[in-house]
């Protein structure tokens, strides 16, 4: 037991010297400012990602259509979900195309 203590004692006594060798208060100040600095970075960024969300909400239907959805994308989504109204037209450059049911009138948009 008496030997334990010694052993703590001197590493103790080293420690002592390792903290003056490496500035200890200037290691903790810039231990603090990297870490403050991090958290605004990442607030700054979150900030930045949020705006460009809002951004987006913002825009109105057929900005958001135009920058997310392709002419492709809207006649096979046509298709699929009205599919009593449209068939697939043969002989078209860029399928899917599309065109009324034979029997179907021009449906009217709502009032």
């Amino acid at each position: 037991m008496v030997r334990a203590v010694e052993q703590i004692a001197r590493y103790g006594a080293g420690a002592g010297g390792f903290i003056e060798a490496v500035d200890f208060p200037a290691f903790v100040s810039g231990l603090v400012q990297g870490v403050f600095q991090a958290i605004v970075d990442a607030s700054i960024a979150q900030m930045e990602a949020y705006a460009e969300l809002v951004d987006s909400v913002a825009k109105s239907v057929d900005e958001f259509t135009r920058d997310h959805v392709s002419g492709e994308q809207a006649r096979a989504s046509l298709l699929e979900r009205h599919p009593e109204l449209f068939e697939p037209a043969r002989g078209c450059r860029r399928p899917p195309c599309l065109r009324l049911r034979r029997g179907r009138k021009t449906p009217k948009p709502p009032a």
